[in-house]
């Protein structure tokens, strides 16, 4: 019973985790997103996304970039870093519904543009907020792509 119980728990956490897969890594795809991607900006987080199609890896993966001219001690960059982490953890299933359906891969940077240091309740409002708007814009996106067609 208690195996039935460990494995329930794994699919769980898989489900809700930040798996190495999901997060931007490779130099091409950074300077791709960087280059190719659409801006957008909230009040102390610019977000920066590119949608490719025919996704054939991981659907959706991010980039978390505080600078060191605005945060000098890397304790204060690091856990920024992770408040905007588990923020997107336990809200990336706004974009992850419609992602899997449409066969996109999506890469975002979220990037932390105010020098004010952030709470947890701040960084939460605004990815949801984000991941809200992304979430429409692919919608509206490919409503406009299948009108074409």
């Amino acid at each position: 019973m208690q195996e039935q119980n460990y494995n329930a728990n794994s699919a769980k956490q898989k489900k809700y985790g930040l798996s190495k897969h999901e997060r931007l890594c490779a130099r091409k795809d950074i300077e791709n997103l960087f280059k190719n991607g659409k801006y957008l900006n909230l009040n102390g987080l610019k977000i920066v996304y590119l949608v490719n199609q025919n996704s054939k890896t991981e659907n959706v993966k991010i980039l978390i970039s505080v600078p060191k001219r605005l945060y000098k001690k890397a304790s204060d960059r690091n856990l920024i870093k992770r408040r905007v982490r588990e923020a997107y953890r336990k809200n990336k299933s706004i974009l992850k519904e419609n992602i899997n359906k449409l066969n996109l891969e999506l890469h975002i940077a979220f990037i932390i543009s105010s020098n004010k240091m952030p709470n947890y309740a701040e960084i939460e409002t605004k990815i949801l907020v984000s991941l809200q708007t992304l979430n429409n814009s692919l919608i509206t996106t490919q409503r406009n792509n299948e009108n074409k067609e």
